[in-house]
């Protein structure tokens, strides 16, 4: 049986990578740093309305 790779092997590769696969995907993240995520995406939320409303305005004055 030495050098062959058995059922039980498998199942515990199996489980291994899915167990690293989860672990990569954990994000511990400060409150802080949340924060700071979350005012990110606001700034760029407004900053696309804003660019939209410049395109608009372009639009109306023909350029």
């Amino acid at each position: 049986m030495c050098g062959q790779i058995t059922d039980q092997h498998m199942f515990i590769i199996s489980t291994s990578e899915k167990i690293n696969t989860e672990v990569k995907k954990l994000h511990v993240k400060s409150p802080e740093f949340v924060k700071i995520e979350n005012d990110k995406n606001e700034l760029k939320s407004e900053l696309k309305r804003i660019m939209a409303d410049i395109n608009s305005f372009k639009g109306m004055i023909g350029k």
